[in-house]
């Protein structure tokens, strides 16, 4: 198992030098596999131990680089499971040459510590992704620490989002859209108070009504869904209703399918063509896709 697990490392590091990003991942993919089977006893590879050493093992290796990195000035202010967002205390050197730096400096450390702890040869690597020049990264509630896999950030001029609505296909586009603009104004130091109120403006006046369009996939058969109904699952009930009365088959009897619904005044409604975008409750998109980016 460690032999293909390193044929599956070389066959990645050839893919990324090549550009092939699809290649890439699905070898991660695969590698981020053996974690799965070794955690499984319905696999022949069943190791309890091993899957639990592994998540013990990536939590060491997270908090050993980030104390490598704190005692070398830099301050980490977000930590992911395989990731460090750190800012730098001196401003007046090249950003890009102190993450090198610093990059060069965990990776000896790692391969100090492989070999003080279990003689062994460094197969760890960290790399330096990029830099930020603006960055913003919303906190847990009543914390200092970054809430998770969420960020905003731009980067040699380009606006990369995380986790965020921008990022997020369960979102109208109107608010995907919105908040990238958002951010574009704020990161360029620019008052972002005349395009918020010109959007709602907008809003009112209808003219964004097609992109008020809501969209989410369902993750399992409509008919498990008992308890808790939200808005997505009840648009599908309403569409399979409406189809059982008139004969049809079913829609979203199976699940696994993406449901596209609005919000009218008189609540969630399904979305199947443009005589669906009437009676649009505009405050509840106001206060739900455009009110929730500028609190």
């Amino acid at each position: 198992m460690p032999a293909l697990v390193g044929e599956l490392a070389q066959a990645r590091e050839v893919a990324k030098k090549s550009a092939n990003s699809i290649l890439s991942y699905a070898i991660k993919i695969i590698m981020n596999s053996f974690y799965g089977v070794l955690g499984s006893n319905v696999c022949r590879f069943y190791h309890a131990e091993l899957a639990s050493s592994i998540t013990m093992r990536g939590h060491e290796l997270l908090a050993k680089t980030q104390a490598w990195m704190e005692e070398r000035g830099a301050k980490v202010i977000y930590g992911d499971t395989d990731s460090l967002f750190v800012t730098l205390d001196d401003t007046d050197e090249n950003p890009y040459h102190q993450g090198n730096q610093l990059c060069t400096q965990i990776n000896a450390c790692l391969s100090q510590w492989c070999q003080d702890y279990a003689q062994l040869d460094s197969h760890l690597e960290l790399e330096f992704e990029r830099v930020y020049e603006r960055f913003f990264m919303p906190t847990i509630r009543g914390q200092e620490e970054g809430s998770k896999k969420r960020y905003a950030g731009k980067s040699g001029g380009e606006l990369v989002f995380k986790g965020l609505e921008a990022a997020r296909t369960d979102w109208t586009p109107l608010a995907r859209q919105f908040q990238r603009t958002l951010f574009e104004k704020i990161f360029n130091d620019e008052n972002p108070i005349a395009y918020i109120q010109e959007t709602i403006e907008k809003l009112r006046s209808g003219e964004y009504d097609e992109q008020l369009v809501y969209s989410k996939q369902l993750s399992r058969p409509l008919s498990s869904y008992t308890k808790n109904k939200p808005p997505h699952v009840r648009a599908a009930a309403m569409i399979d209703q409406k189809r059982a009365e008139q004969g049809l088959p079913l829609e979203y009897n199976k699940g696994r399918k993406r449901v596209y619904y609005v919000y009218q005044r008189s609540g969630v409604v399904p979305y199947e063509s443009d005589k669906d975008l009437v009676e649009l409750d505009y405050e509840h998109y106001i206060e739900k896709q455009i009110g929730s980016h500028c609190r």
